[in-house]
């Protein structure tokens, strides 16, 4: 009678619920050890909180489906996921790129260097003209 209604099983409910907390968990502790980004921790976290506040009001999630004249609400949540991986995956490029400069700047620098020290290494050093007894 309650999936009638609501649309979703209690048992998914609880599952989206457990989902939600769990990745909101795991971002948290990662940001907290600096071993994420902090902007790929945030979208993390808010699909995390969509989760646990579908999982609470899923009536809501199908208004807003039928307001935007969306007939079958699920697929308004593919299309949601959808937009969230594809801007993920437009940050993780963003960064790679960066990062790939960056790192092709680096070895750049570092091959210089490299090069001006060549040089110094085989030379002989000058005796001093520092005298014994002066």
């Amino acid at each position: 009678m309650i999936a009638e209604v609501y649309g979703v099983t209690p048992q998914a409910r609880l599952l989206a619920c457990l989902l939600g907390v769990a990745l909101c968990g795991w971002t948290w502790t990662r940001l907290r050890k600096r071993a994420l980004l902090l902007s790929v921790g945030s979208i993390l976290t808010a699909v995390g909180l969509g989760l646990v506040a579908f999982s609470l009001a899923p009536v809501a999630f199908d208004f807003i489906a039928y307001r935007l004249g969306v007939k079958y609400p699920p697929l308004l949540y593919l299309i949601i996921a959808l937009l969230v991986l594809a801007g993920l995956l437009l940050h993780l490029a963003a960064r790679i790129s960066v990062l790939d400069s960056r790192c092709r700047r680096l070895t750049q620098e570092i091959s210089l260097l490299t090069a001006d020290l060549e040089p110094r290494r085989y030379e002989r050093p000058r005796p001093t003209d520092v005298r014994p007894g002066r």
